[in-house]
């Protein structure tokens, strides 16, 4: 994906500073726009950007990482408004159990 494009789609603009007041990832989103976010949850929305609605275990497997990964920063993510559920629900491959299916 390139740079323009992602700095379109969450609100980066990579000609500002990045260590501005207010501009932490505990306060990534202002304006309605995510700014300077960690890595590991940039990773996630990139995932989202690419793959589309999924569970956090779908996206686990999709992007060759543990559950115990990616569960928490969707969990991160939709605190900080940046996911949010589809409405439709899946069952998780191993568990069986029902997950919320989530997009961007």
């Amino acid at each position: 994906m390139g740079e323009s494009l992602r700095h379109e789609i969450i609100g980066q603009d990579p000609t500002q500073p990045k260590n501005e007041p207010g501009r932490g990832h505990r306060g990534a989103v202002a304006g309605g726009k995510a700014c300077n976010l960690r890595p590991s949850h940039q990773r996630i929305l990139d995932a989202f950007i690419a793959f589309g609605a999924m569970t956090p275990d779908e996206l686990a497997e999709k992007i060759a990482r543990s559950v115990f990964y990616t569960r928490p920063r969707c969990s991160e993510l939709r605190a900080m408004g940046l996911l949010r559920p589809t409405g439709e629900v899946h069952r998780n491959a191993l568990s069986g159990l029902r997950a919320e299916v989530l997009t961007i």
